[in-house]
């Protein structure tokens, strides 16, 4: 094991939340609209999961409950202006 952690191969289980997954969680339990059972059973996760995604995006400014990140949406917009051949 310490020569795997020495050449970074050392890695674990990995979390079961994607980083958007927790961001959203994050929102949701800022927001005070949901209580942690309620993110859980949303998610179809265990609370001490959620409450381990909280601790994961304490570092991270929090985003306003109302609002959600804008998709990106110039890849379709190229889509629609290209013309079939």
């Amino acid at each position: 094991m310490a020569i795997a952690r020495q050449n970074g191969k050392l890695r674990g289980k990995q979390p079961t939340l994607r980083p958007a997954q927790d961001r959203e969680i994050r929102r949701m339990h800022d927001s005070g609209d949901y209580s942690i059972a309620e993110i859980a059973g949303l998610f179809s996760v265990s609370r001490p999961t959620v409450y381990r995604s909280l601790e994961r995006t304490t570092s991270l400014p929090p985003l306003p409950a109302d609002t959600r990140p804008a998709p990106d949406v110039a890849k379709y917009d190229q889509l629609l202006t290209r013309r079939p051949n």
